[in-house]
């Protein structure tokens, strides 16, 4: 019988969780984008690796492209930190660890490691396949060498990042908004969706025409806060006076995480 994880690493898993915004979901429900039904494995990881690998580790799925293409479960979560481990020259590139995995699909990945699993365990075919991906990627050369940064350095770099990517989503959730308003159909929506902007998940798809609805006329609110606070204020599940005062809250200057 598996034995229950120390008190702290708990505590500890919560709090980087809520910094990168990541939600732990119970085994029996499926997960969206930003969310994982793999504790038992972070928990590990961080048991095992220390914080500021597990933190790396999610951020991985939640500063990239790969938050909407990818799940966070427990044979990509082990792939992707056996190779932080195995190559400390990659995982210390800071920026450059994301920016390579902007260009990676690991949503196709993990299918082709699925669809390959009576072969080879996921989790090593997966490995597999990243490292042929990433091998390449840091094999290319860089016109200029990026000067070594500060911690604080990377913090804001990587925040900007992320303030970027939610510009660029809501950005596109007003145009898929703006689409829906036209046509009231679900079927003939979803097949012009994805013919003109090849988007295929409907819940991603939701997301962005919502909060655009809801936030994109207020940047003081969408500059604020992250993308997974933003899924979560603009929920349908998410009481109006909840809503008004986390937004009070945002206004005021507290920090408003998912």
């Amino acid at each position: 019988m598996a034995s229950s994880p120390p008190a702290e690493v708990i505590v500890t898993l919560a709090g980087i969780c809520a910094d990168v915004g990541i939600e732990i979901i119970p085994t029996t429900q499926r997960p969206g984008p930003g969310q994982t039904t793999a504790r038992a494995t972070l928990q590990d990881i961080l048991r095992d690796h220390g914080e500021g690998h597990t933190i790396q580790l999610l951020r991985t799925f939640t500063e990239t492209e790969n938050r909407t293409r990818a799940r966070i479960d427990a044979f990509s979560l082990h792939a992707i930190s056996d190779i932080l481990i195995a190559y400390p020259e990659w995982a210390d590139s800071g920026l450059r660890w994301f920016e390579v995995f902007d260009g990676i699909n690991l949503g196709a990945i993990q299918r082709q490691a699925r669809a390959n699993r009576d072969a080879v365990p996921q989790r090593w075919g997966l490995g597999t396949l990243l490292h042929r991906e990433l091998a390449e990627a840091f094999a290319e050369k860089q016109d200029v060498a990026p000067p070594k940064q500060t911690a604080r350095q990377r913090t804001e770099a990587l925040a900007a990042k992320a303030a970027a990517i939610v510009e660029k989503k809501v950005a596109l959730g007003r145009e898929l908004a703006a689409v829906r308003a036209t046509v009231s159909s679900n079927r003939k929506f979803g097949a012009i969706i994805r013919r003109q902007f090849d988007i295929h998940n409907a819940t991603e798809v939701g997301e962005m025409a919502r909060i655009a609805r809801l936030y994109g006329d207020r940047p003081e609110i969408y500059r604020t806060v992250g993308w997974n606070a933003l899924v979560q204020l603009s929920s349908p599940s998410t009481p109006e006076d909840v809503r008004q005062k986390l937004e009070a809250r945002i206004l005021e200057g507290e920090r408003v995480s998912g």
